[in-house]
């Protein structure tokens, strides 16, 4: 009886698994189905419909999923096709009306596709500004799955190479030259030239630009009348670094391996970045936004662009979040989002954060009681001044969100 028992609840473990299995699946192929779908819509309009139409369908709600793929699929390949066409009715000059009209259209299809693709990317860097954090990182040691034989023909018989950085590109430095065998150790070893600590900054939630770290290795060295022979590159993803870095702030070890080569490993730990360098990428995300928000009016006061294709600000990026959105987050820049309301922001946008008046809501209630914290707990003077302000600038955005929305007709209204 008892084994009875076991086995059955052993059966139905395993028959619920199999249902969630098949729930995930079946969700991943409809995920798959509706970009399929979103990606055929968006390529019927761009190149069979007006500027007009293009506009309609990039400000509908429910176009945007949640990933990078789904942004490629959706703008950046029809932009590719816009811009080649473009470049074609350019190169064919002709005064026919209907190629006049053509090339205007590719134009306005041209310039909105480049606002929607900087827009998304500006969105997601503001979206994600608090999760910049810095990653110290050495390198410890190779291990060659064969090594080289010496040609002694003006090439010493070392292992040598640099350290870059991908997404930004930039060289960190080079990586100190160890006789070439099958296992080189760099950190911990007796000969007084480790590698040095080195640090990168990343952010893990800003999956549109991945930054990768890459150690270029070489046999032989740059002093050598011969070049160095290049034995292959290792390259880590910062966010997969990033992952395997416990939230203790310890050492740990990440391993890449590199296939016919061998395998590196490094050790990493992780910490917050500091404020000045966060404030820094906050004035370049807030410049950035202002930048998308300029080019919308430069787009609509264009005699050239047809006259019924007139953006609004309610440029949408992943998961329907738009530039309001992006502005309200940044908590700073009453004068961007006012001028995001007068082109047509929409405060009540549904998005996957919610709406921006949600937003604001949010952030005002979080920075009151920040500074209610600050005083109960006695903090500086200048600190709880500075909580105070930042508690004040909250409430006057969610002030001129309100208003906004308070000023809508019809069902957008609030009740007061």
């Amino acid at each position: 009886s008892f084994r009875s028992t076991n086995t059955n609840e052993a059966q139905s473990r395993r028959l619920s698994e199999l249902a969630s299995r098949r729930v995930q699946v079946s969700k991943q192929k409809n995920h798959a189905s509706k970009e399929f779908q979103h990606a055929d819509a968006m390529e019927d309009t761009v190149r069979n419909k007006s500027a007009k139409d293009l506009i309609a369908f990039l400000e509908s709600s429910d176009i945007y999923p949640n990933t990078k793929g789904d942004v490629e699929a959706l703008l950046t390949r029809q932009y590719a096709y816009v811009k080649e066409e473009r470049n074609k009715c350019h190169g064919s000059p002709s005064n026919h009306g209907t190629a006049m009209h053509r090339s205007r259209d590719l134009d306005a299809k041209y310039n909105i596709l480049k606002i929607y693709i900087n827009s998304v990317y500006e969105i997601e860097k503001a979206m994600t500004l608090s999760n910049w954090s810095i990653i110290d990182f050495h390198l410890k040691r190779l291990e060659f799955d064969k090594v080289p034989e010496s040609d002694h023909s003006g090439r010493s018989h070392v292992v040598s190479g640099i350290i870059r950085t991908k997404n930004p590109d930039g060289e960190l430095g080079t990586i100190p030259e160890k006789q070439l065998s099958k296992h080189v150790l760099y950190s911990g070893d007796n000969e007084g030239n480790d590698t040095k600590e080195l640090h990168l900054h990343n952010n893990f939630s800003y999956t549109l630009q991945l930054r990768y770290l890459v150690f270029d290795m070489a046999e032989g060295s740059p002093n050598d009348s011969k070049r160095p022979i290049k034995i292959g590159s290792f390259i880590f993803s910062l966010n997969e670094i990033e992952r395997n870095c416990p939230s203790s702030g310890e050492w740990a070890p990440v391993w890449r391996k590199l296939t016919n080569v061998g395998q590196i490993e490094i050790a990493a730990k992780r910490r917050a970045a500091d404020k000045d360098y966060v404030m820094k990428k906050k004035e370049e995300v807030r410049f950035g936004l202002k930048g998308q928000v300029d080019m919308i009016e430069k787009f609509n006061g264009d005699p050239k662009i047809p006259s019924d294709a007139r953006l609004t600000a309610n440029v949408k990026g992943i998961g329907g979040v738009s530039l309001l959105h992006a502005a309200v987050n940044l908590l700073d820049s009453v004068s961007l989002i006012e001028k995001i309301l007068k082109l047509g922001g929409d405060p009540l946008g549904e998005s996957k954060c919610g709406t921006p008046l949600d937003m604001a809501k949010k952030l005002h209630h979080r920075a009151c009681e920040k500074e209610a914290d600050a005083k109960r707990q006695h903090k500086p003077k200048a600190f709880i001044e500075g909580q105070a302000k930042r508690c004040a600038q909250a409430k006057r955005i969610l002030d001129i969100l309100l208003a906004k929305v308070g000023s809508a007709p019809g069902p957008d209204r609030l009740p007061a």
